[in-house]
C-alpha cells in the first residue's frame, strides 16, 4: 500500500519533507577505503604464510535493506493529522468505501515519509551503537566499539558498511535484525550490488571494480538501442553544438529529458569518461532539437562498447606504492578550456579527485564568470577544486585517514607559478582575487599545485 502523495499540501498534511542521503562520493570514498584496508591485510596474511583469505572479508563491502523501512515509524505528535480514504475491497454497488483511516505509521509515497525514516534510523545508529555521523556528510557514520570501527552508510533503506573485525560486523547485522525483525532485514553479506553498481572484488589482484552493466542494458532497451551498433566516442568527433531555436515540442523535450537523466547517473557514479558528452548534450534539455536526440542516442550506443567497464579502486602495495606511496592518499588534476562554451564566451572547467586508483569525483562545469585569458580561466577550475577538495578531505579527516597535501596536477605553467605566489603582474591582476584564494589552499597546506604536461593531465 501506497500513498498518493501528490495530493499532499503543505502546512495541512505535512510540514517538512528534506531528507538526505549519502553522496555518491562518500559510497566511492567508503569503497577506496574498504579495498585499500582489504588489501593490506591480505598482503601481511599472504607473507606469513596464509592462503585461505576469507577471515579477512568483514573489510569488505557489505549492505542489508529493510522492506517495507517507511511502515516502521511512527507519525510524529508533531506532524498534522492525515486521514486517508481507504479503496473499497468489496466488489459491488459502491465505488469508494465510507470510512477514513487516521495515519498511524508512515507509507511509501508520503512527503514527510523519508524524512521521518531517515530521522529514525538515525536515532537508532545512536542508541544502539554510539554512531558518530559525519560533519561532510551526516548519512555516514563512524562506530567504534571495544578498539574497532565500523564504518556506514545510509541510501534510504539501504545501508552498507565495513568493519575492522568479523564479530563487530556480525554484531551490527543481528542489531538491525533484533529490532527490524529477521524477514525484514535481507542482506548482511559481501555486497554484490549497491544502488544498481556492481560491486566485484578480486583477490589475485586486490581490486573492486564498480561498474553497471545491468543498469546500461536497461537503458539501452529502454530507447530501443539494445541491438544498435556501439560507438567509439560519446559524441561524434567533428559534433558542432547547436541550439535549437524553434518551437518547444514537448514530447521530445521529455524523451531528451529521460536520455540525459539516464546519462548523467551513469556518468556520476561509474563512467566518468562521459562526463564531457553528457555535459554538452544536458545544455539543451529545455529545447532539444532531433539532431540532440541523435547525440543522446549516440552516447548510449557508447555505454554499450564495454558495458563491464568501470571504476577500478587498488588494494595492493605493488599498484599504489609505485611511483610513491599513493594508499589513502587523495591525487587531483585540474583543466579549462577557454571560450569553450558554443552558446557564449564562458569556458569549461574540468576536475577530477582520485583515490586508491579510482576516480571519487569528476565534473565538468561551465564557468559562472566568463574568463579573459587562459590563465584566467584556469584559474578559475582550480577554485573550484579547491571546494570540492575540501570534501574529500574532511570526510577522510573525520575516519582518521589525515590528508596532509594533496597534489593538484595541472598543464598550465603560469597558473602553477600563480598558485604559491611567486608570480604577480598587471597581465593576471584582473583574477586577482581567484589567484588569492588558490594561494591560501597552497600556503595553508591543503592542497600543492604541480606541472604536469598536457598529455597526461586526466582532466
Amino acid at each position: 500500500m501506497v500513498q498518493n502523495g501528490a495530493r499532499s499540501c503543505y502546512g495541512v498534511h505535512y510540514f517538512e519533507s528534506s531528507s538526505q542521503v549519502m553522496t555518491s562520493t562518500s559510497m566511492k570514498l567508503m569503497a577506496g577505503l574498504s579495498v585499500g584496508e582489504w588489501g593490506l591485510a591480505v598482503e601481511k596474511a599472504r607473507a606469513s604464510g596464509c592462503k585461505d583469505i576469507s577471515h579477512l572479508d568483514h573489510l569488505k563491502m557489505h549492505s542489508i535493506d529493510i522492506s517495507q523501512a517507511f511502515t516502521v515509524v511512527d507519525v510524529s505528535p508533531d506532524d498534522p493529522p492525515v486521514y486517508m480514504e481507504l479503496p473499497n475491497l468489496t466488489p459491488g454497488e459502491r465505488t469508494r468505501n465510507e470510512y477514513v483511516a487516521l495515519m498511524q505509521k508512515m507509507l511509501y509515497g508520503g512527503k514527510s515519509a523519508s524524512r521521518s525514516w531517515q530521522r529514525y534510523v538515525d536515532t537508532f545508529l545512536r542508541d544502539r551503537f554510539d554512531a558518530v555521523p559525519l560533519v561532510a556528510d551526516c548519512c555516514v557514520y563512524k562506530i567504534q566499539i571495544d578498539g574497532e570501527t565500523l564504518i556506514a552508510g545510509v541510501f534510504v533503506d539501504d545501508i552498507s558498511f565495513f568493519s575492522s573485525s568479523a564479530s563487530l560486523n556480525h554484531r551490527f547485522i543481528s542489531e538491525f535484525k533484533e529490532h527490524f525483525g529477521d524477514t525484514k532485514v535481507t542482506g548482511g553479506t559481501v555486497v554484490d550490488s549497491l544502488l544498481g553498481i556492481k560491486f566485484e572484488y578480486d583477490d589475485d589482484d586486490l581490486t573492486l571494480k564498480l561498474s553497471m552493466p545491468g543498469y546500461l542494458t536497461k537503458l539501452a532497451k529502454e530507447f530501443g538501442l539494445e541491438n544498435a551498433k556501439p560507438t567509439a566516442t560519446s559524441l561524434p568527433i567533428d559534433v558542432v553544438d547547436k541550439k535549437n531555436d524553434g518551437p518547444v515540442d514537448h514530447d521530445r523535450r521529455e524523451l531528451f529529458q529521460r536520455m540525459v537523466g539516464g546519462l548523467q547517473w551513469c556518468a556520476q557514479q561509474c563512467l566518468p569518461w562521459i562526463s564531457k558528452g553528457v555535459h554538452q548534450l544536458s545544455r539543451h534539455t529545455h529545447t532539444p532539437s532531433e539532431e540532440h536526440i541523435k547525440l543522446a542516442k549516440h552516447c548510449i550506443r557508447h555505454t554499450q562498447k564495454d558495458i563491464t567497464r568501470g571504476l577500478v579502486f587498488h588494494g595492493s602495495s605493488k599498484v599504489l606504492g609505485s611511483p610513491w606511496e599513493r594508499r589513502f592518499k587523495l591525487v587531483s588534476y585540474c583543466d579549462a578550456n577557454l571560450d569553450g562554451d558554443s552558446e557564449s564566451e564562458h569556458s569549461l572547467g574540468c576536475i577530477v579527485i582520485q583515490f586508491n586508483g579510482a576516480p571519487i569525483m569528476m565534473k565538468v562545469l561551465k564557468q559562472t564568470r566568463i574568463a579573459r585569458s587562459t590563465g584566467h580561466s584556469e584559474m578559475q577550475s582550480l577554485c573550484l577544486l579547491g571546494q570540492a577538495l575540501m570534501f574529500c578531505t574532511d570526510w577522510l579527516n573525520e575516519m582518521g585517514y589525515s590528508q596532509e597535501t594533496t597534489t593538484v596536477y595541472e598543464d598550465n605553467s603560469a597558473c602553477v607559478l600563480q598558485s604559491s605566489g611567486d608570480h604577480q603582474s598587471s597581465k593576471s591582476a584582473h583574477y586577482r582575487r581567484d589567484q588569492a584564494s588558490v594561494e591560501e589552499l597552497v600556503r595553508t597546506g591543503k592542497m600543492w599545485v604541480r606541472h604536469c604536461p598536457s598529455h597526461l593531465n586526466v582532466a
